[in-house]
């Protein structure tokens, strides 16, 4: 009776096992198929955004492109720059603390619509400089509700920061750039002529998102966006650039900056999750 028992309960675990794998094959059958959906879409929507830009190439050209893109993106900066300010409001009003109490001449950087106005000391002279100039109505129309405290003649500039002509050598007190170094031509000549218009003492204020971490899963998305030339023809921004280096080597007098995240706790399937890791930082001539 006891072996009986014994192949009785082996029949069971063997049927088990049986019942068992046609279930886990299922699921795999399932996870593979929902993963290859995936990259079908994915790859779908790359092909199809692809095919949208090459053809505004053919139809309007380079410089056609590259016009409708300057007047897309100001009036999406300005579509969302609510959200934006919601976002960054707690580490800007940190970073800005040390100039409530002064009067200086600013140089902010890559102005668009103006959402630092606010945070700006009262009357304080402000001389902005951007290469979009696409952004200028928008930006005096944040001049009308921002810039009251601020002194009335607001200057703004149509250019790069990598060659800043119209501002003077030892002129200003203080430059700010935030959400710029990502975007420009050559972070270092942006550096360079930040250290040429501060006067001595002055300081460079600074906020960027920038790469996570080599070999991170993150990084990996932002260098296959980012090389392929997807996100930076759409967004005109590089995913992994990190400036540290660049500023660190920039020859300021001290250089204090600190990463940390734009929002806590953010969803890894939120797309702001690639633009999420912040650095901030304070440079003195």
């Amino acid at each position: 009776m006891s072996w009986r028992r014994t192949l009785d309960a082996s029949g069971q675990r063997l049927g088990q096992r049986n019942t068992m794998l046609p279930s886990v094959l299922g699921w795999t059958a399932c996870l593979l198929g929902w993963a290859a959906c995936l990259l079908n879409w994915t790859a779908c929507l790359l092909g199809w955004l692809l095919l949208l830009v090459m053809t505004l190439r053919v139809a309007l050209g380079p410089d056609g492109v590259d016009a409708l893109r300057a007047r897309l993106m100001a009036w999406a900066m300005n579509r969302f720059k609510t959200q934006q300010e919601q976002q960054l409001a707690a580490i800007k009003a940190e970073l800005f603390e040390e100039m409530k109490q002064m009067h200086l001449d600013i140089l902010e950087i890559g102005v668009g619509c103006g959402t630092n106005l606010q945070h700006y000391p009262a009357g304080s002279v402000l001389t902005c400089v951007d290469p979009n100039i696409h952004f200028q109505d928008y930006f005096r129309r944040t001049c009308v509700e921002h810039a009251a405290h601020l002194h009335p003649d607001i200057r703004f500039v149509v250019g790069h920061g990598e060659d800043m002509t119209a501002v003077k050598d030892g002129s200003v007190d203080a430059v700010v750039l935030t959400l710029v170094l990502c975007s420009v031509r050559d972070p270092s000549k942006v550096v360079h002529e930040v250290q040429r218009v501060l006067r001595p003492g002055g300081k460079f204020i600074y906020l960027e998102h920038i790469g996570f971490p080599e070999n991170t899963f993150q990084r990996r998305i932002q260098d296959a966006l980012t090389h392929s030339g997807v996100w930076p023809c759409v967004m005109q921004c590089w995913l992994n650039r990190d400036p540290r280096k660049v500023i660190e080597a920039g020859h300021f007098r001290s250089v204090e900056q600190r990463l940390q995240p734009i929002v806590e706790h953010l969803s890894l399937c939120s797309p702001l999750h690639l633009m999420n890791r912040c650095l901030t930082g304070v440079a003195t001539k």
